[in-house]
């Protein structure tokens, strides 16, 4: 055996242990426990609003729909991160052509 191999100096297993206690003291963002609440209100079915506020992130979204020959919808959004600062917005517009609508009523009584 080559002298010194398999044996560390006394101080190693100190800082060791200090930096184990720097590592977990310092909590990445993407590590940080979450905590999230939000709320939805359909005001009606052309207008849907949605919140979500969270430890890390504060989030809202707005949604249109027109009815039509042509169904529109278009979402607007918005998150702002606690942590980093950062600001983020989306929009979503989407075109559905399913022909003009139609509607069914239940035959009312028995029938064959």
């Amino acid at each position: 055996k080559e002298a010194g191999l398999g044996k560390e100096p006394p101080s190693v297993p100190m800082v060791h242990h200090l930096q184990q206690q720097q590592q977990q003291q310092q909590v990445a963002p993407e590590d940080t426990p979450e905590v999230t609440a939000g709320i939805a209100w359909q005001v009606n079915r052309n207008i849907l609003v949605k919140a979500r506020v969270g430890t890390t992130h504060l989030a809202s979204a707005l949604a249109v729909k027109f009815w039509g020959p042509v169904c529109t919808t278009l979402a607007l959004s918005w998150r702002r991160n606690h942590l980093t600062g950062a600001t983020g917005v989306g929009v979503d517009l989407t075109l559905e052509n399913f022909g003009e609508l139609t509607y069914q009523t239940a035959l009312a009584g028995p029938h064959a």
